[in-house]
């Protein structure tokens, strides 16, 4: 009753969690991938024979030495490398976002659905409270003292095998039956059970 799964959506969190976590990864390996190309960069010497230097030389007319891949070999900073890593993070990042929005519109629509509502409103037409709404929950309140039924099987059966089918009871031979005594309200019920209580014990006065 606290936490209904429909309302919790625990495989939706628990897929969300699990998409920020390896977004998370990819975010570690992206910035760990920055930072080295920093340093590269840092401890690069600038008499070294650079990228852009590398370029120029070969859209040179008379260059048959140096090649496209001679070229991206030395290049400081490769585009493969992040792609790699932005990529699958945008992904991972983007299917947390889907899963925690598809949680919110499942929660609404649990929230907004009116089966409980409709049930608990039959619940009070048929008791006059909702039994299932009272703290701590009185579906199984003895409402009554118990009662000493000790004899009645053994007198139903005279009446119906030695007597009946002969000699027909009369209404004084019957057994009588009595409304069960209610217990009486208290200050430690609801004023739901109490106000019950009192119109059984009045319903019972009827019956006498």
């Amino acid at each position: 009753m606290r936490h209904p799964a429909r309302l919790k959506q625990s495989g939706l969190k628990v897929a969300a969690v699990l998409s920020f976590v390896l977004a998370g990864l990819f975010t570690l390996g992206l910035l760990f991938e920055l930072l080295s190309r920093f340093m590269l960069a840092l401890g690069s010497d600038t008499r070294d024979f650079t990228y852009e230097e590398c370029l120029a030389a070969l859209n040179e007319p008379d260059n048959v030495l140096l090649s496209a891949s001679n070229c991206e070999a030395i290049n400081p900073y490769p585009a493969g490398p992040i792609i790699q890593q932005v990529v699958p993070l945008l992904l991972f990042l983007g299917i947390g976002i889907m899963f925690l929005f598809t949680r919110k519109i499942k929660q609404k629509a649990a929230r907004s659905d009116r089966t409980l509502a409709n049930e608990a409103q039959a619940r009070i037409a048929y008791w006059h409270f909702d039994p299932l709404a009272v703290a701590p929950g009185y579906t199984g309140f003895a409402w009554y003292p118990p009662q000493t039924t000790d004899g009645y099987a053994d007198r139903l059966m005279q009446i119906a095998l030695y007597d009946g089918h002969g000699r027909p009871p009369t209404q004084a031979q019957l057994i009588r039956i009595d409304m069960p005594s209610i217990w009486p309200p208290s200050e430690n019920h609801p004023e739901e059970v109490n106000q019950l209580l009192m119109r059984f014990a009045q319903e019972r006065t009827a019956f006498r």
